[in-house]
């Protein structure tokens, strides 16, 4: 839906760069680009009045390569910036991007291009330590997190284990799932070994048998509180003397009986 490649580079800088627009696209030239080790270098008239932030090294995303690559060999002759475009003042660019947005089917969203630099930004702290994107941003790790930081809808279905990868790598989408999976299935073969070999038709008979023997032992309690309320102590004070067992009481009855002897004699 872009007019141009400039345009196009414009977007990409801003999304898989984390470029300040325009700001820091302005002075961009063909020299600050290493394609061999894939980094870009980046002046920031923002942060130049604090000491070692004048300038940074970006990354150049894989997004971003062929993007560069396409403004490189259509670049004219001798040319030296990367955005020609933007050295006329006169270029109203969220005017265009508004455009831009809307003809591709999309509603403008505020703050249209620190939107895009804060998208880069939670792309990269997902995959990289917060200092080192801090360092790609050019400022402190707190003000990535107050500024630029986003909280995702992906991030709640993650964290909730529902099934969605969007803004993630389905492959370690994927590989959470398997490894959640493996770890269930590794606990259930610990705690129950003999499970995961039973036959539907097995497991049916192991649930019917259970279901005997939990009537069973509930006749059987019946029965024992029946038979303990028949042979219950009289009450004293108010209050139920403990109910004995069997062995227990004869043990007792015996001994009142030798204190009942001794004292006749």
């Amino acid at each position: 839906m872009c007019p141009d490649n400039e345009w196009r580079g414009i977007i990409a800088l801003s999304r898989y760069g984390g470029l300040r627009c325009p700001s820091e696209l302005v002075a961009l030239k063909w020299g600050d680009v290493n394609w061999e080790r894939g980094r870009l270098t980046v002046r920031s008239p923002k942060t130049a009045r604090h000491e070692g932030h004048a300038v940074r090294i970006v990354p150049i995303a894989p997004e971003l390569r062929p993007i560069l690559q396409d403004l490189f060999d259509n670049a004219e002759v001798g040319a030296e910036k990367i955005i020609p475009r933007l050295s006329d003042p006169r270029v109203n660019l969220r005017k265009m991007f508004h455009r831009i947005i809307e003809r591709a089917g999309l509603t403008p969203w505020p703050r249209l291009f620190h939107n895009l630099r804060a998208s880069c930004a939670t792309d990269w702290v997902e995959q990289y330590p917060s200092h080192t994107v801090a360092k790609w941003l050019g400022h402190s790790p707190l003000i990535a997190a107050q500024h630029y930081l986003q909280v995702r809808d992906a991030h709640f279905d993650l964290a909730a284990g529902v099934n969605s990868c969007n803004g993630f790598d389905t492959t370690l989408c994927d590989k959470t799932s398997d490894t959640k999976s493996d770890t269930f299935e590794t606990q259930k073969a610990t705690q129950h070994p003999t499970a995961l070999r039973r036959t539907p038709s097995q497991k049916r008979l192991v649930s019917s048998a259970f279901r005997d023997d939990l009537q069973r032992n509930a006749m059987q309690c019946e029965s024992a509180l029946i038979g303990a309320k028949t042979k219950e102590w009289a009450r004293q004070d108010s209050n139920l003397r403990p109910m004995l067992c069997k062995s227990t009481a004869l043990a007792t009855e015996l001994r009142a009986r030798r204190t009942n002897s001794t004292r006749r004699t």
